[in-house]
């Protein structure tokens, strides 16, 4: 098994020892050449954050860091990849104020429907992906090309299939694998074993120390 193979498969053991299904895959590209990586996760961070809070739920996420490579203006710089599991069903019985304002101003016949027991379209969803991360981060440009969001569906190569797209910093251009994942805002990625996989013979002289945080 090669390197590839060993860290898409070790994600992917996690996904499924924790039993989520991932729904959505979301790019989100800067503006500018943001060759910054602590700022690249403090926005993931913000991302997280906001996106846990506006839908009252423990979301799981995982963040991927990939360098531009082929732009002469933002070579080299950042841009974001998360996979995303949808809310909760119960959220669409059980709203707060704010969702309610928010489906309200995108379309009036979601709020309509949820009234009615039912659940918004998947386009829908996506619409309300799409104001939550603009409206809750600045550092999302205003452009419709800063924020592109896909559902997840076996016909485009799954889960699986972002996962070899999204790591390949690593596998292909031998970034090491603590920069390409945001380890510190993903879930459940064991990130001392990934780092081991280059060379399981050598100690790890990374300090992985992981914040813990409170979401409401």
């Amino acid at each position: 098994m090669n390197y590839k193979e060993k860290v898409v498969g070790t994600l992917l053991k996690a996904i499924q020892d924790n039993d989520i299904d991932f729904n959505w895959f979301i790019t989100l590209t800067y503006h500018y050449n943001e060759t910054n990586l602590n700022k690249v996760v403090s926005d993931n961070n913000r991302l997280r954050y906001s996106i846990r809070k506006f839908y009252k739920s423990d979301i799981k996420m995982i963040f991927f860091n990939e360098r531009h490579r082929n732009s002469e203006k933002i070579n080299g710089g950042f841009h974001r990849h998360l996979i995303l599991q949808d809310p909760p069903e119960s959220l669409w019985r059980n709203r707060s104020n704010q969702l309610d304002r928010f489906l309200l101003e995108l379309d009036p016949t979601i709020l309509f429907a949820c009234n009615f027991g039912e659940s918004p379209t998947v386009t829908q969803k996506k619409d309300l992906l799409n104001k939550v991360i603009r409206v809750f981060n600045k550092s999302i440009p205003n452009g419709k090309d800063s924020v592109d969001i896909t559902p997840i569906t076996e016909d485009a190569g799954g889960v699986k299939g972002i996962l070899e797209y999204t790591t390949k910093d690593s596998w292909k251009y031998g970034e090491r694998i603590e920069n390409v994942i945001d380890w510190e805002n993903s879930d459940f990625v064991n990130i001392e074993h990934l780092s081991r996989l280059r060379n399981e013979r050598q100690s790890i002289q990374y300090d992985f120390t992981r914040h813990k945080r409170v979401f409401a």
